[in-house]
């Protein structure tokens, strides 16, 4: 969609009263510049000359665009694509003073299309360095014909809507009948362990909950995802001790929060009977049965029909339909005739086609963690925002944009349908979701790379995703995570065999000690209670984390062990405690100076000197910028630390080796073992002229076999 300034702008090119012109184009020397940097002499008529031959009237001059850096901050929050291009929202010192003292922030200028068919631009210009964004308009058909255009700019007013119902059809008709991948993905019958039965009673519609053992093999269900919302979870219906008996008699409809009545319907609408909600099929208040199904939730999201994700809803009272206005959501369409030109041509941005890109991951769903597993894990995905999203095995399409799946995703998809034996089909490790942040946003595929790297990557980039979420219980940071490690396990037996599905604290053995290297992405203070995970996990930190390698290789440490302690007998979820033991070289780290801060970067703190852990002897590391990262604001009081080296990098075009290491300190309760307060990299000068560098760099570091708990 476009903001009211840009669709005004453009629509009111034709007519002075409507949009600002505020001066000839050959009166702007500095947006000539940018527009013709081979002319240095600052003489354009030659070449002005030339292409203004045959303009017509509007391209010859400049409009006014946003009159204030607050006017653009409001149109992009809105989602105008034009208004988005712009990378920085809050500069609002970056005036342009031609522009300023003619009344604006930003302007623009076009250029219209010589022919109907043919295509134009339009171009934004702002800051005092100028910025200039073209951006192309492209003829928009309506009719349906083998050039169509691919955006879709008419929809309903409700997500509810029969127009809107439509699409959802043939989504999921298409995937039921034609899309082998899916089909192929759950051969084996499963049901939950309980499920709410959809019944209708007269005028009135009723769900009750029903045990497994009461139904067919192979009934089929859907599964809701959803946010629980701020509200105390003891106001709301849960499946209780207490309520179980209510439950399992039956209850009206009509007494659900919005979210699940809405679910019901789109349940009804599928021509299913069985719905599968957290909140009312786990006992709430049985540590034991939310542990058993926990255990078990890859199983009921992979095997439902379809998963709902309520992507637009902060809290169950939302709901899964919105009432909307679809100027502000579909493409905004300009006619760019002369008002009296009766043949009418319509015309939209080409950024139009990501347009959907900011409804989608504006959806307060996407911040919940447990939801990103349930993502992944459904074999189809259909998501209720301000429009409509589909996610399956073959197919990855929205309202407005229809089939946005990336070609990396096409092509995978197009090889697999072209091997459908059961080892192919189940190539990709999980499906590829919707990924606004990335234009090729397949997150595990890739055609370079083989399928165990591919994996290894692959979970690399759901941790860094889930990571970024929100948790409501710090101890479920694990538990929220185990479904798909169980299936990541799966595929590793599959492509590895037995022994490479080793899973330790959310991080795999075979891909250590490199997945070790890891560090927030911002410091937080440290959440020592509850536990939820050893000190070298990831897990351990609230917080985005980002990985410092996808394989780091050569590593210069050896894994002698791992012992892991869950409280009952899922290994992939919760944990009780959990050790690493790794023989390595270790140097002592004292005096740490901060450095200056980065706004949005973790702080760094520099190593001034290195020492011999045993011996206290000096190890002068130069002045080569090696530093420590903590992990944490708390781990930052430590002035003396224990270092770990994992790997090394050579740099030859700078003569030095840069050596990575966890930053080590005494465990308070075992002062045997060492607790994980940050990493360090520490840059040494070397000769590569000798042969013996690395031999020469490593024998003067001691070696030690060190337990991190």
């Amino acid at each position: 969609m476009l903001c009211s300034v840009c669709y005004k702008g453009l629509e009111g090119i034709w007519d002075p009263k409507k949009s600002k012109r505020v001066g000839l184009l050959k009166d702007f020397p500095e947006i000539l510049e940018d527009v013709y940097p081979d002319i240095t002499d600052g003489n354009y008529d030659e070449v002005l000359a030339i292409d203004q031959a045959g303009a017509q009237e509007p391209e010859l001059y400049v409009f006014g665009h946003h009159e204030s850096c607050d006017s653009l901050v409001r149109s992009k929050k809105l989602g105008c694509v034009a208004c988005n291009q712009f990378s920085i929202d809050d500069e609002r010192d970056d005036l342009n003073a031609t522009f300023a003292s003619l009344g604006y922030y930003s302007v623009f200028y076009i250029e219209l299309p010589r022919k109907k068919h043919h295509n134009g631009s339009f171009t934004i210009c702002s800051g005092d360095t100028l910025k200039l964004l073209p951006m192309s308009l492209i003829f928009h058909d309506d009719y349906a014909h083998e050039e169509n255009d691919i955006v879709n700019s008419r929809i309903a007013s409700s997500t509810s809507d029969m127009q809107t119902w439509s699409h959802i059809q043939s989504w999921v008709d298409a995937c039921l009948k034609t899309h082998k991948l899916c089909l192929s993905q759950n051969p084996a019958s499963f049901l939950p362990t309980r499920l709410l039965e959809l019944r209708c009673t007269g005028a009135e519609k009723i769900f009750r909950l029903v045990h497994r053992d009461e139904l067919n093999p192979g009934e089929r269900y859907i599964t809701l995802s959803h946010c629980w919302g701020s509200e105390s979870p003891s106001k709301k219906l849960r499946l209780l001790a207490s309520t179980r008996d209510d439950l399992r008699a039956g209850l009206p409809i009509s007494i659900l929060p919005k979210t699940f009545r809405h679910a019901f319907e789109i349940v009804e609408r599928l021509n299913v009977r069985y719905l599968w909600i957290d909140r009312l099929c786990i006992v709430q208040d049985s540590a034991e049965d939310w542990r058993a199904e926990a255990s078990i939730m890859q199983s009921v999201y992979s095997h439902g029909l379809l998963n709902i994700a309520a992507l637009a809803a902060s809290n169950d009272e939302a709901g899964c339909f919105l009432n909307r206005i679809p100027r502000f959501v579909a493409p905004t369409l300009v006619n760019l005739t002369p008002h009296n030109d009766d043949n009418a041509a319509f015309y939209r941005l080409e950024e139009e086609e990501d347009g959907w890109r900011k409804d989608f991951s504006d959806g307060p769903l996407l911040t919940r963690a447990w939801v990103l597993q349930e993502r992944v894990l459904s074999t189809r995905n259909l998501y209720f925002g301000k429009q409509i999203f589909w996610e399956c095995f073959e197919a990855i399409c929205c309202e407005t944009a229809g089939d946005i799946s990336t070609s990396t995703m096409q092509r995978a998809m197009q090889q697999e349908r072209e091997n459908p034996s059961a080892s192919i089909a189940r190539r990709r490790t999980w499906k590829s979701l919707l990924n606004p942040m990335l234009k090729a946003g397949d997150i595990n595929y890739s055609e370079t790379t083989s399928k165990v790297m591919t994996m290894d990557a692959s979970w690399q980039s759901v941790i860094q995703m889930y990571s970024k979420c929100n948790m409501s219980f710090a101890s479920d940071k694990l538990v929220a995570l185990s479904g798909l490690a169980k299936r990541m396990g799966d595929m590793m037996r599959i492509y590895r065999g037995a022994g490479h599905d080793i899973y330790l604290a959310g991080l795999w053995k075979h891909d250590m000690p490199g997945n070790l290297l890891w560090r927030p992405t911002m410091q937080k203070p440290r959440q020592v209670f509850p536990y939820r995970a050893p000190s070298w996990s990831w897990a351990s930190l609230d917080g985005g984390i980002f990985f410092m390698f996808s394989r780091a290789r050569p590593h210069i440490v050896d894994i002698i062990g791992a012992e892991m302690k869950p409280p009952g007998i899922d290994g992939a979820g919760e944990l009780k405690a959990g050790v690493l033991t790794l023989r390595g070289h270790v140097v002592k780290v004292r005096g740490l100076r901060k450095l200056s801060e980065t706004v949005g970067e973790p702080i760094r703190h520099k190593i001034n000197s290195l020492h011999d852990p045993k011996s206290g002897v000096p190890l002068d590391p130069g002045d080569n910028g090696s530093y420590v990262l903590f992990d944490t604001l708390n781990d930052t009081k430590y002035e003396t630390l224990t270092i770990l080296l994992l790997h090394c990098r050579l740099v030859p075009s700078f003569s030095f080796v840069e050596i990575y290491g966890l930053a080590l300190v005494s465990d308070d309760e075992s002062p045997a073992s060492y607790r994980r307060v940050g990493f360090a990299l520490i840059n040494e000068v070397v000769d590569f002229e000798e042969s013996d560098f690395e031999a020469k760099l490593f024998s003067r570091l001691p070696s030690d076999v060190i337990n991190i708990v």
